[in-house]
């Protein structure tokens, strides 16, 4: 998307909410709802054999002159990766989708740990990934927004067993271009994510992601969650 000829502008923001079951053949569709001459927006859906699975919206911007420019949330400090354990374990049997991330536990508690916090801090890389942090054939938006999405909710961290979990709404925000954030780094990213509460089977997360170099907070989310007994199921 984009206001005329030359690359799209920058995803600035995607809001996306995980209606039902994906399971069996998927249909992908996308509709261009707006293309103004700074900013796009783009509706996909994503819909199953059981109908819609994902419904999300795209914002694209293209970048302004502003006065004030500036990353307002200081990163913590934490040990380097090669100075920190896997964050898995056999307590914590991780969706499938993991196996294409390397992750370190570098604050914070175990998932099924029974501990009273519920802040992770995870140094999180893709396999495969050069030392810019950038994946070899896939497009540096659809990598951020991947690895944005890797880490566990932190509530997990409160109970002895790691329970059934369903994200149901996500919204992640781009805060610099990804090329520019994929370049100058070891392959390495800070995350971040703390559970605000936990209430009547749902909880709520805030994300954060740094460059390794810890100067740059690259992006930013909010997730909602389902937390499931098994009997739930």
């Amino acid at each position: 998307p984009g206001g005329g000829e030359g690359p799209p502008p920058p995803l600035r923001s995607a809001q996306v909410g995980f209606v039902g079951p994906s399971g069996g053949e998927v249909t992908v569709t996308s509709t261009v709802l707006r293309q103004g001459r700074s900013m796009s927006f783009v509706r996909s859906e994503c819909v199953g054999r059981e109908g819609l699975a994902v419904s999300a919206l795209f914002a694209f911007g293209s970048a302004r002159d502003s006065t004030v420019n500036g990353a307002y949330v200081d990163p913590p400090t934490v040990p380097p990766p090669d100075e920190c354990p896997s964050l898995f374990s056999p307590r914590f049997v991780p969706p499938t989708f993991t196996q294409h991330f390397d992750a370190r536990l570098a604050r914070g508690e175990p998932p099924g740990s029974s501990a009273n916090t519920s802040d992770l801090l995870l140094w999180v890389r893709h396999k495969g990934s050069d030392r810019a942090g950038i994946v070899p054939a896939v497009d540096n938006d659809l990598a951020l927004l991947a690895l944005a999405d890797m880490p566990p909710p932190a509530i997990v961290s409160r109970f002895p067993l790691v329970p059934p979990l369903a994200t149901t709404t996500w919204h992640v925000n781009f805060l610099v271009d990804s090329d520019a954030a994929a370049a100058g780094h070891a392959g390495w990213w800070l995350l971040r994510t703390t559970a605000e509460n936990a209430n009547e089977g749902h909880s709520s997360h805030d994300v954060a992601v740094w460059a390794d170099d810890g100067t740059r907070l690259v992006a930013t989310a909010k997730q909602s969650v389902a937390v499931y007994r098994p009997i739930d199921l």
